[in-house]
């Protein structure tokens, strides 16, 4: 839906990107990424507060805790955890997606990448799938 002031956001779009840039963390051969100490814990901003016009309280988050979340959303579709409830679900999923750029930001899959294949992999924006590209 398309705000008066806005921009629309296609799902379809940030699916693709999504799907396209876990794609390309696996090419790169990453299949899990470790979060340990004091990467465990992270900073943010309640959902609520992300648009104040006041400053926001930060609040920490935890990658077990987004992470134990997802999951139980993920198996109980009919309860009141479940994936129905948007906003919890995408806060505990943003909150890991921060934790790996965090991580790629401070150099901890440099030696991963560096050691990815020379071929270069093209991106289908239609389908966020990558093909090979000679």
């Amino acid at each position: 839906m398309m705000r008066r002031d806005g921009e629309a956001i296609s799902l379809e779009e940030i699916k693709n990107a999504s799907v396209a840039l876990l794609t390309r963390m696996q090419m790169a051969g990453l299949s899990e990424v470790k979060v340990a100490g004091d990467q465990a814990h992270y900073w943010k901003v309640f959902p609520s507060e992300i648009f104040s016009p006041s400053e926001p309280s930060p609040v920490k988050g935890g990658v077990s805790d987004d992470l134990g979340d997802l999951r139980k959303e993920m198996e109980q579709r009919d309860s009141a955890y479940s994936l129905g409830s948007f906003w919890h679900a995408l806060n505990h999923l943003s909150g890991i997606l921060s934790v790996l750029a965090a991580k790629d930001l401070a150099g901890d899959f440099d030696e991963t990448l560096d050691q990815m294949d020379s071929d270069v992999f093209e991106v289908s924006p239609s389908t966020g799938t990558d093909r090979g590209v000679s």
